[in-house]
């Protein structure tokens, strides 16, 4: 079975708003998937459950709870579904907030 592998922070908490903001606005419409990190990797609108792999945890987020990858092996894997097929243009919208910051060039960094 093909999987796809979501990296970064997977839409932890969808709530583009305040630092500390308490309430969410509506998800944007044809959003296929939400997972958003409540202790467990299930697709809130949709079937496209995930499991972790590596060092996953969940912390605090900026609403309710989020993902915690540990920068090394940690994963949230999702199986291949042909809702997530991506046939022209996409968005994907995360909350990301680094612990440390890459400055070696060979990896992106200045």
């Amino acid at each position: 079975m093909k999987k796809s592998i979501l990296l970064l922070a997977i839409l932890a908490s969808y709530c583009p708003a305040l630092l500390l903001a308490t309430d969410c606005v509506p998800l944007p419409p044809g959003a296929v998937g939400w997972w958003r990190g409540e202790n467990n990797t299930l697709d809130s609108i949709g079937a496209n459950h995930g499991t972790t792999e590596g060092g996953v945890t969940f912390v605090p987020g900026m609403v309710g709870q989020a993902f915690s990858f540990d920068g090394t092996s940690g994963s949230v894997v999702v199986a291949d579904s042909s809702s997530l097929d991506v046939t022209t243009e996409f968005t994907l919208d995360a909350w990301i907030n680094p612990a440390s910051y890459q400055n070696d060039p060979a990896q992106g960094g200045e």
